[in-house]
């Protein structure tokens, strides 16, 4: 059997076209994969997200809660003006320790 050139060039185009369809099946299962991994990951970020809002929620509501106690607690001691001048006192304390422990973490 004798080999020409044009055998060996139709052989080597022969092997290209195969190895671009096996770089293309790879590649097609690398990006599903990926787009796999893409989902999982952009719906534990929705999920945290969701948590942290619902946490902040319960946050506030127990802050609220927190403050009626003390209101009502204060106001049979020393009245209602003078238990809402304290409570607006403290939150305006934490309110300054918030600001400055923020402002110490991004400067």
């Amino acid at each position: 059997m004798k080999v020409t050139i044009s055998d060996f060039v139709i052989a080597f185009f022969d092997l290209v076209e195969a190895e671009v369809r096996a770089f293309k099946e790879g590649s097609e299962e690398f990006l599903e994969k990926e787009y796999k991994n893409l989902q999982k990951t952009f719906f534990n970020i929705f999920l945290s997200f969701l948590g942290i809002f619902i946490v902040g929620i319960l946050f506030v509501i127990a802050i609220v809660a927190f403050c009626l106690g003390l209101f009502f607690l204060l106001k049979n001691f020393i009245g209602t003006i003078n238990s809402l001048f304290i409570i607006s006192i403290l939150f305006f304390i934490i309110g300054i320790f918030v600001l400055n422990s923020l402002k110490k973490n991004n400067g």
